[in-house]
């Protein structure tokens, strides 16, 4: 009775680097939250610099996404496209395009082609929690193409009037490889 509630961050957990027992922060968590925060701060300025390539990745990205989404519209276990399955490949190269260019400003310096990692070098921030945050951008925008994706492919499935349970995985798997492949190309270079 006499224990003190600990201050819980979101769905219930502990804060990053705080004691489950004492609620107190330690040295190596408010490190990682220093780190994390002049990597945010980083990304914050860097969207402000050469808006221009920014643009035209945004407009690529959306462009390709686009184009892969609606292509998963076409149910994967209708008989109609069984004989060429060379077409979902085309949806998942559209939407991996789609995955690097979201990523290319975040990963790749405007104009020098080196990457982000390299000038960053000299500045005191972890490799890992600069890979780590990039990932979870990937994630944010993983969960939304794969929410469109996966209500394309169901709509799809029951206007052919083919719907299995191929149908409700294909998105998910899509994604996951989105996720894994990106995720690669994210720590390629770190």
């Amino acid at each position: 009775m006499g224990k003190k509630a600990v201050k819980t961050g979101r769905m219930g957990q502990v804060a990053v680097g705080e004691n489950f027992r004492t609620g107190k922060k330690n040295k190596k968590g408010e490190e990682e939250s220093l780190a994390r925060d002049k990597i945010m701060a980083f990304d914050r300025e860097w969207v402000k610099i050469d808006e221009d390539s920014k643009l035209a990745a945004k407009i690529v990205y959306v462009i390709l996404g686009a184009l892969g989404c609606l292509m998963m519209f076409f149910p994967v276990g209708s008989s109609i496209y069984q004989g060429s399955p060379i077409f979902f490949l085309f949806t998942w190269m559209f939407l991996y395009a789609a995955v690097v260019f979201k990523m290319q400003p975040y990963i790749y310096a405007p104009g020098e082609g080196k990457r982000i990692v390299t000038l960053l070098a000299y500045v005191p921030v972890d490799k890992k929690m600069l890979c780590c945050i990039r990932r979870e951008i990937l994630r944010r925008y993983l969960f939304k193409v794969g929410a469109v994706c996966f209500v394309f492919q169901q709509a799809g499935a029951l206007l052919w009037g083919g719907w299995t349970v191929v149908n409700l995985l294909y998105p998910f798997g899509v994604v996951l490889s989105l996720y894994l492949f990106g995720a690669l190309h994210i720590g390629s270079g770190a």
